[in-house]
């Protein structure tokens, strides 16, 4: 009777050190796949809305150079990441769009980069050729 208590004891501690380091594995596995490819919740919504969204600015995929989900700047109501569009009729200027996380609207931030020495690194708020009217600003 005492041996069937002690081999229970071990086969639940056993299995209870299993659960932990699967749990611990799987963590890691998760933020090493959000950190490579992103939000997949964020993902698919910039998927589902944005290029509905540019087409109903009157933008094809012919007026569009690049076009991808990047990581953004903090803004409190818009999720972190972003979508970049560089327009081939601007290749100097790299807009950005978010979505609003309530409401799931679509919106255009005021700050863009552009190209100096092969390399977007100037954040520029000016009014440019594809700015909208009412874009959004980080302050």
């Amino acid at each position: 009777m005492k041996t069937l208590t002690v081999r229970r004891l071990i086969v639940s501690f056993f299995i209870v050190f299993l659960v932990i380091v699967l749990s611990i594995f799987l963590f890691i596995a998760s933020v090493i796949y959000v950190l490579n490819n992103g939000n997949p919740y964020t993902n698919f919504l910039f998927n589902k809305h944005l290029p509905p969204y540019l087409e109903e600015k009157g933008y094809s995929d012919e007026d569009i150079s690049h076009q991808h989900i990047v990581a953004g700047m903090d803004r409190k109501d818009y999720y972190y990441d972003n979508y970049r569009v560089i327009f081939k009729d601007e290749p100097n200027v790299s807009y950005y769009y978010g979505i609003k996380k309530k409401g799931k609207s679509i919106a255009q931030f005021c700050e863009k980069e552009m190209k100096v020495n092969n390399i977007y690194t100037t954040i520029i708020t000016e009014k440019t050729k594809h700015s909208e009217e009412d874009c959004i600003s980080k302050d």
